[in-house]
């Protein structure tokens, strides 16, 4: 029979010690000024833009403050109706031209062919309705009678006509 030593095993344990960190010298305080300056950094909350700051107070008061007041449209339907524009002139001056360069103007797209009054959001509570006249004495004195803004197109070719007067008169 054997026996088995038993204090070999316990010298092995003894050999092999666990490390142990510096306790005092230049590392460990160095170190332990490392640990202090990590959980203590008085930058880290002080101010350091004010503008940023009151932007930020003032931002969490219109917070509150919403909370408490209804919510409203930005659409309200009490909205004033559109100004009518209307372009008025003899035939081949340029009315249709003048009308898509408007809208390509206002709107940011450009139309083929306009047909009907064309409305136009301008701003956010303002919009302009855009109506093509013809030189017709009837078209003419509905355009007259509804329009806010009327505009007059002369052909230089051809000059001031019978039309012009007769829109003028009205």
């Amino acid at each position: 029979m054997a026996l088995e030593d038993t204090n070999t095993s316990h010298d092995d344990r003894d050999a092999n010690k666990k490390h142990r960190p510096r306790a005092s010298g230049p590392k460990a305080q160095k170190k332990s000024s490392k640990e202090s300056t990590k959980f203590h950094n008085p930058k880290a909350f002080a101010v350091q833009h004010t503008t940023k700051a009151s932007r930020l107070v003032q931002r969490t008061l219109d917070h509150q403050t919403k909370r408490h007041h209804l919510l409203q449209s930005k659409y309200v339907s009490a909205v004033s109706p559109p100004y009518v524009v209307a372009i008025v002139g003899p035939p081949k001056c340029g009315k249709s031209t003048l009308l898509r360069g408007l809208i390509k103007h206002f709107a940011h797209l450009s139309l083929g062919v306009v047909k009907g009054p064309v409305t136009v959001v301008v701003g956010k509570k303002e919009r302009l309705t855009f109506i093509e006249c013809g030189c017709e004495i009837n078209s003419m004195l509905d355009a007259a009678k509804i329009a806010d803004v009327v505009l007059l197109i002369v052909n230089v070719r051809a000059g001031l006509e019978m039309y012009h007067f007769e829109f003028i008169n009205m």
